[in-house]
């Protein structure tokens, strides 16, 4: 059985998860939710969002970041290259850019970039634009516990 030290981990089907932490802190990876066809219905709805971390900008795992980031205002950790474009559209304040093999504290999370194989574009209204490398992400929640969980995500 996984140990997650008091955290929740909930999939919303393809490629987007959410990790929750004790204090009620809500990330979530590759933000496709209300237009994702795999995401069960309960689910569609997201009622708080502190973080989403971004693995690369395909519509598929970038899906409703928009939208939630227009609601939320969470903060947001991506390729530096993807940032700028979220800056582009608004939301300076909430990007928070990396690169590979970087880390930053965002709220009870802490995220590492790592390396993945793929590609990384973003379509806006007919343009693609270059996102930057594609990256995945080894995220540790920061609980008051001295062992902590550890979650490895990779774009595919």
């Amino acid at each position: 059985m996984l140990n997650t030290k008091g955290n929740r981990i909930t999939y919303f089907g393809h490629s987007t998860f959410s990790l929750t932490t004790p204090s009620g802190q809500v990330a979530l990876i590759d933000p496709w939710v209300m237009t994702n066809p795999f995401c069960p219905q309960a689910l569609k709805k997201v009622a708080r969002l502190d973080a989403i971390f971004l693995t690369h900008a395909h519509s598929d795992h970038r899906g409703d970041l928009l939208a939630l980031a227009k609601q939320h205002k969470p903060k947001i950790s991506a390729s530096f290259e993807t940032c700028l474009w979220m800056e582009d559209k608004g939301f300076r304040q909430e990007t928070c850019p990396m690169g590979k093999g970087g880390s930053q504290k965002i709220g009870d999370f802490e995220i590492t970039m790592t390396h993945a194989l793929h590609s990384n574009s973003i379509e806006d209204n007919g343009v693609r634009h270059y996102g930057g490398e594609p990256a995945g992400s080894a995220i540790q929640t920061l609980t008051k516990d001295p062992i902590r969980s550890r979650i490895r995500m990779s774009s595919r």
